[in-house]
């Protein structure tokens, strides 16, 4: 498990008997988007939704 985590926050889960776990080893092979565009009026926004993603603008 890796990409900068604190060795206590990986520890943390695992005393109680929740091992983390990392997403599958395909999960980043392809990209995803988030696009928010403006509009006559206001804002669209859009999420690729084969992730869990959230276009928010403010």
């Amino acid at each position: 498990f890796g990409g900068g985590f604190a060795a206590e926050t990986i520890r943390e889960p695992r005393a109680p008997g929740h091992p983390p776990t990392g997403p599958p080893p395909a999960y980043h092979d392809f990209g995803c988007a988030q696009i928010i565009r403006r509009i006559d009026g206001g804002y669209v926004g859009c999420c690729d939704m084969r992730r869990d993603s959230l276009s928010v603008g403010f």
